[in-house]
């Protein structure tokens, strides 16, 4: 992939996350439960699917129209804690909590949020790395939520582009 290319699959991933799942829209019901997004412009097509809560699992798909690239990263992401009381008490909080942060994602690294954000209050602290190495190509890592120092939150992610045969 040149360097066009890059730049535009990061442009695309940062508009098709900011309209969808993190922007609070609605997905389409599967039929073995979960939900899926979509959403499209002139020069790819993207495909979020969700299945679960907590914890959860996903997939995104993004794809050229000319097919020359195909993008996609799978990830789980559950609650940490070991208090009962705080995962039925927060699990809404922690959930609100990181579609704000992933609103932010940007297209130096356009995979879930960036790598440190801490909310106005201070209380709750989002923070997301890659390997060395990472790109849009080829990345792995993982995001983190923090509550009052506490990790309550952490997600796993992986992917890049493939090629067909």
């Amino acid at each position: 992939m040149d360097e066009k290319q890059r730049d535009a699959l990061s442009r695309f991933l940062v508009k098709a996350k900011g309209k969808t799942y993190a922007s609070g829209a609605k997905g389409i019901k599967l039929l073995m439960g979960g939900e899926e997004f979509r959403f499209e412009d002139a020069e790819f097509t993207y495909l979020d699917t969700h299945k679960g809560f907590n914890p959860f699992i996903n997939n995104e798909i993004v794809e050229s129209h000319d097919v020359s690239i195909t993008w996609g990263m799978n990830y789980y992401g559950r609650l940490v804690v070991v208090e009962e009381s705080f995962v039925v008490n927060n699990v809404d909080r922690v959930y609100s909590f990181l579609k704000s942060v992933l609103c932010k994602v940007s297209e130096k690294s356009p995979f879930r949020g960036p790598a440190r954000y801490v909310d106005a209050s201070g209380g709750w602290v989002y923070e997301s790395e890659v390997e060395p190495g990472s790109n849009i190509e080829h990345f792995c890592g993982q995001e983190r939520i923090y509550f009052k120092g506490l990790m309550v939150y952490k997600c796993e992610f992986h992917g890049g582009c493939v090629k067909g045969k």
